[in-house]
């Protein structure tokens, strides 16, 4: 039987991470986002979300080329957790996701928000508890209707932000619960910023997002490795923060 010395096992794994990966073409490594602008914009190429950016450009930082392709968040979840995907772009920690994928170092952050209509009259919501009988809106598969289920929370959900606005202004729900940034950049393009308003949650801080890497991905912990060393290249040499400028950052 041949034996392999632990250099050369090292070597086969690498080689067998970038063989098994060439869904788009050879050495391109296929990393997952969903539709989560200013984050991850699927419908500009040029301009596909600062997330997605900051991800290709820290990559390509330590020599490794990817191309990011966007689905539903629940499938992407599904797919990272069977090890069937590589990494997901803009990934929250929470708790149960840590068991099947490891988190790169932080590459962004929002603020929690509830969004209502500018006609809401109930009373006044502050924290997530305030949302306890009333007509609640989340997107399928994000942290925030996480957040909601372990609460206790009943909801209705969606499986894009335009939908969950779309609702929320048009079939006589409350509230929507999600980032702050995302919902604002969605409703902006929608023309609709100023038919809601936007309120912080008290007690809150930033909600932070970072890559997670399958952990049944062959060789996920040293990608993991060589993706935080590409991102503090960018963050030292400043490409890092002329993608934030790009998008009013």
């Amino acid at each position: 039987m041949l034996k392999l010395t632990s250099v050369k096992r090292r070597a086969l794994i690498f080689l067998l991470f970038f063989a098994v990966n060439t869904a788009t073409s050879a050495g391109t490594l296929n990393i997952y986002a969903t539709n989560y602008p200013p984050f991850n914009i699927k419908s500009t190429p040029s301009q596909p979300g600062f997330d997605v950016e900051v991800s290709i450009a820290a990559f390509a930082a330590v020599g490794v080329d990817i191309e990011v392709k966007f689905q539903p968040w629940a499938r992407i979840m599904r797919d990272v957790k069977s090890g069937v995907a590589t990494a997901a772009v803009t990934c929250s920690k929470v708790k149960e996701r840590l068991s099947f994928a490891h988190l790169s170092d932080q590459i962004s952050s929002t603020r929690m928000a509830i969004i209502t209509h500018k006609d809401y009259s109930g009373a006044p919501l502050s924290v997530v508890d305030d949302l306890h009988n009333r007509k609640v809106i989340a997107i399928n598969g994000y942290s925030t209707q996480k957040e909601l289920i372990k609460k206790g929370i009943k909801h209705s959900s969606v499986n894009r932000i335009e939908d969950a606005l779309a609702v929320l202004l048009r079939r006589n729900q409350d509230v929507f619960y999600i980032g702050w940034e995302s919902a604002a950049y969605v409703a902006q393009q929608m023309g609709i910023l100023d038919e809601l308003d936007f309120a912080g949650i008290a007690g809150v801080d930033e909600h932070r997002f970072y890559l997670c890497f399958s952990k049944k991905w062959p060789a996920s912990k040293k990608l993991l490795k060589t993706f935080n060393k590409g991102l503090k290249i960018i963050q030292e040499n400043g490409i890092f923060q002329s993608i934030h400028a790009r998008y009013g950052l």
